[in-house]
């Protein structure tokens, strides 16, 4: 039950133009005119899959093609469409205001109206669209009615024999692989296909992984490229920013060049004695220069009516409203009564700026009446570039200032707050790098459609990260450590990067909610210290139930406390972002101002630890390894892995030669990958989460893994081995997650589920051979391996390898056995378990 599909026949350009109208806004609200048929089960289902999943889609479909998909956020039925309230979170929604005032909206709604009696137009249902997405694949329909009919697509499929449509998952995951490649690297990790997946499945489930294994094996890598693939605001402007810097920086010296040729040529004396022909003719002439010849890069003021030059070459005999017609120029009668007259007039006004640019008197600039504002202002820069940033036009000005947490309204106030913003935290960069990022496609987009819930401080550009990296040290004994602590003889609280980070994550989820970023912490060495001491506190908090509704978070006072604190007052909490732990990290007991005194974290934190076994470090005890999934690193081979890079040094030189012209390379594939990438990650917005009505979905389709789960507890619980709920839950949890996974998926299901053994059951495994020989040897005939129960695993000679289907074992009288199981990585890890605790006498998994 995750889509609905709504069916609606158009033959005209109506549909194609209202999906890309849709594809280009934030949200659209989209109405129709009938209620679906069996509305009242219809209606029912709808409100299950937005309580459950957050959102439906509904399919659009016109001539024997299914044209688009709409990803539907809410829906609302309309009782009266002319006096109906809508929901105040559609407010952002493109042509909002037609359906909140509501005289527009009756003036709207009267166009489409019917006028036979029966107003078979008036609107029934509105739905909110959230993302729309042009499909166009042909169907085959029988017997369906011509207007929106929803229906499951199981019934679809029952009625034409055939799938009405299927993603393509295959050409999306090549797709994915394809970009991901390229802005993740995954493709560069020497790591097993199995190892990656295991990653992202666990992270995604879990919220807390351990990394184990040999150093340099991959373990920070894999996570350095991982949180590659997700876009904050802020990395993804610190990306584009950088790149943005390459490409100018090599092109300062021309732009400063430029700027010399114009200073030098348009002098006092010949700004006296220049035609109207150099002013502008046809592709030449100053006015052409600024506009679309050399002086374009500068700063753009192409647009519009050529009014704004005062003067101008008409082609034709139309001119401006207003302006007169002599000789083939048209011209602004408020310079004077003919063309020379005017032209004269113009050319005092252009010497007048010249020599209020040179001085700097910007306030005095603003008052001249010629040339019209961006031609002036565009002047008055090239003439003395330190004066303003090379920003022309008023609106773009109001805009990016506000993008940038600034307000301000006259054009001089304007420039004089975004360039003081800019050389407070970029004073070393150039202007006209500063620039050219805000006017970079994904950035101007921005800021000019207003796609951002809440501005962005240009101090941001380099603090906030989507990750963070914490090298764990020996010294490490308490949350004080990681988290700060308060200082009586300051009187203040010492605060960490780590703290910071977690606060930046509060705030990232209190205004995005479902639509949050993930953030991740990378804890490097994290048993180089007693991880139960220093990570205590955590492991507590994480472990406990999140608030299970919007008033439990309110009713909290700590909690509330704990937001009105980092700035967010408690009508900030909607249903989309009250999803805190319902306990708190204590911090201090002190009034001040800038800390709260507890920490109640948000479902959009990950922690990853890489772990090193040797003398120096620390084992875990079933207390840390209980709360998550552990995965082990290993080294292939090196022959491949010298293969690899040879090939990789080759194609990273001709990536280097693309990426000189970065304006196209980052591409929407690229945006529009990592979103869908990012919207699967974190489950629609529901984060890494035990769902308890997906593991009883899972069990109910899939009993041969709860069973083989019973077997095997039952069989650990006599050597004190056993699991408990926690774990069971988050085994089927991962499977789960694998089976539905568009990106990171296994074999099959068996793989995932031999590996989540691994992951969650093995790590606690450790002691002697005595304690350990019997329950490895019985779990290994649970696990129906093949010659389990005839051979002496006591003869083992060395740590098995995996060939293939199976894993090679050899034994102490020289011969090799290949063993045949559905359970390869774990039987694998038993036998190593054992052969160590043979050589040894002790062994345990890491």
């Amino acid at each position: 039950m995750k889509n609905l599909i709504g069916l609606y026949f158009v033959d005209n350009q109506q549909l194609e133009e209202y999906t890309r109208k849709m594809i280009d806004s934030k949200c659209s609200i989209f109405w129709w005119h009938q209620l679906p048929a069996g509305r009242e089960e219809i209606i029912k289902n709808l409100e299950d899959l937005l309580n459950k999943q957050g959102y439906f889609y509904i399919y659009a479909i016109k001539n024997k093609t299914l044209y688009a998909r709409y990803k539907i956020e809410g829906f609302l039925i309309l009782k009266d469409p002319f006096s109906d309230d809508l929901p105040e979170d559609w407010k952002d929604c493109d042509k909002a205001s037609e359906w909140f005032d509501k005289e527009k909206r009756k003036k709207m709604l009267e166009k489409f109206i019917e006028d036979d009696g029966e107003k078979k137009g008036k609107p029934k249902i509105l739905f909110k669209v959230s993302q729309a997405e042009i499909i166009n694949k042909p169907i085959n329909l029988k017997g369906v009615r011509a207007h929106i009919h929803p229906l499951y697509k199981e019934d679809i499929d029952k009625m034409n024999g055939d799938p009405l449509y299927e993603e393509d998952t295959s050409k999306m995951n090549s797709e994915y692989i394809n970009v991901m490649g390229k802005t993740c690297h995954f493709n560069s990790l020497k790591l097993e296909e199995y190892v990656i997946n295991s990653f992202y499945n666990a992270l995604k489930t879990k919220g807390f992984v351990i990394l184990a294994g040999l150093s340099g094996t991959g373990k920070t890598k894999i996570f350095e490229e991982f949180v590659k693939c997700f876009d904050t605001k802020s990395s993804m402007l610190q990306r584009i920013f950088k790149e943005v810097m390459k490409k100018i920086a090599k092109n300062i010296p021309y732009f400063e060049k430029t700027i010399k040729e114009f200073q030098e040529k348009y002098t006092e004396d010949y700004l006296k004695n220049m035609k109207i022909v150099d002013w502008h003719d046809t592709r030449q002439g100053l006015v052409y220069d600024l506009e679309h010849g050399k002086f374009k890069d500068l700063g753009g003021i192409a647009g519009g009516s050529a009014h704004k030059f005062s003067i101008y070459k008409s082609t034709s005999s139309n001119c401006t409203k207003k302006f007169k017609n002599e000789n083939g120029y048209c011209y602004d009668p408020e310079l004077g009564d003919s063309l020379q007259e005017a032209f004269n007039n113009l050319k005092k006004y252009l010497i007048k700026l010249r020599d209020l640019a040179l001085n700097s008197k910007i306030e005095e600039i603003e008052k001249l009446p010629f040339p019209k504002h961006v031609v002036k202002w565009k002047l008055a820069y090239l003439w003395n570039p330190s004066l303003i940033l090379n920003i022309f036009r008023l609106e773009d000005l109001i805009n990016i200032a506000k993008f940038f947490c600034l307000e301000c309204k006259e054009f001089t106030d304007c420039q004089k707050k975004l360039k003081n913003e800019k050389n407070k935290y970029l004073k070393e960069v150039h202007d006209l790098i500063f620039t050219n990022f805000i006017y970079e496609p994904l950035v101007k987009e921005l800021w000019e459609k207003g796609k951002f819930k809440n501005c962005f401080n240009l101090d941001d550009l380099f603090s906030i990260l989507n990750h963070i990296f914490i090298s764990i040290r020996p010294d490490f004994r308490d949350s004080k450590s990681l988290l700060g602590y308060y200082n009586p003889l300051t009187k203040s609280y010492e605060k960490t990067k780590l703290l910071e980070f977690i606060i930046n994550a509060v705030k990232n989820y209190t205004m995005n909610g479902k639509k949050a970023d993930p953030f991740f912490i990378l804890f490097d060495e994290m048993n180089l210290a007693r991880v139960e001491y220093y990570f205590a506190d955590f492991l507590s908090v994480l472990e406990c139930r999140r608030f299970k509704d919007i008033n439990e978070s309110k009713e909290n006072k700590s909690f509330v406390k704990f937001l009105e604190k980092i700035g967010f007052a408690e009508e900030k909490l909607s249903e989309n972002n009250y999803k805190f732990t319902s306990q708190s990290i204590k911090l201090h007991n002190k009034e001040i101002n800038d800390i709260p005194q507890e920490l109640f974290l948000p479902p959009n934190l990950y922690f990853v630890g890489t772990v090193n076994i040797d003398e120096t470090t620390h084992m875990f005890s079933p207390k840390v390894l209980d709360r998550a999934f552990t995965i082990e690193f290993d080294v292939g081979s090196f022959n491949e892995y010298i293969k690899d890079n040879i090939k990789n040094s080759k194609n990273n030189t001709v990536a280097k030669v693309e990426k000189e012209d970065f304006t196209n390379n980052y591409s929407e594939i690229d945006t529009e990958l990592k979103e869908k990438f990012k919207e699967d990650f974190i489950n629609n917005g529901e984060f890494a989460v035990i769902d308890k009505g997906k593991i009883k979905e899972f069990c109910t389709e899939n009993k041969k893994y709860t069973s083989k789960l019973e077997e095997i507890n039952n069989l650990l619980r006599k050597y004190n081995l056993h699991f408990g709920y926690r774990v069971f839950d988050e085994i089927i949890m991962f499977l789960y997650n694998c089976k539905n996974s568009k990106y990171f998926s296994y074999k099959d299901l068996n793989e995932a589920f031999d590996l989540a053994i691994k992951m969650k059951i093995l790590p606690k495994f450790h002691g002697t051979r005595q304690q350990l020989e019997k329950p490895i040897l019985e779990l290994i005939n649970v696990l129906e391996t093949e010659k389990s129960k005839e051979m002496d695993f006591g003869k083992i000679k060395s740590i098995p390898l995996i060939k293939d289907e199976g894993i090679e074992v050899e034994l102490d009288d020289g011969k090799t056995i290949n063993i045949k199981t559905p359970y390869k990585y774990t039987v694998k890890k038993l036998l190593e378990i054992l052969y160590r605790a043979k050589t040894t006498g002790y062994a345990g998994f890491m």
